[in-house]
């Protein structure tokens, strides 16, 4: 499961993206240009031209996590808020940072 977040966003993006291991610390990742995380990489492209994107890469996680990082949400709509809504519960993961 991978986590963006648009550098004018306060929502972060989850989402179930292929990925491929190329070295010890890079992988490649493939996602549609219309979703969500390849929004936040165009946006933060353009607003931080040469840096690198912070993402976050979580290997598993609690089934109505998984839920919302595959169900489309509207863009304004955080996907932990509706993994809360789909659980009937607080999500006590905790904020998730991205470095």
């Amino acid at each position: 499961m991978t986590v963006t977040r648009g550098p004018h966003k306060e929502r972060q993006n989850l989402g179930i993206y292929r990925q491929q291991l190329i070295g010890k610390n890079k992988l490649i990742m493939r996602w549609l240009s219309h979703r969500g995380g390849a929004l936040d990489f165009q946006e933060w492209c353009a607003a931080h031209p040469g840096e690198r994107f912070p993402v976050s890469v979580a290997l598993g996680a609690d089934p109505a996590t998984i839920l919302g990082a595959v169900t489309p949400v509207p863009d304004t709509l955080s996907e932990y808020a509706f993994c809360r809504i789909a659980a009937r519960h607080q999500d006590r993961s905790g904020e998730v940072y991205l470095q």
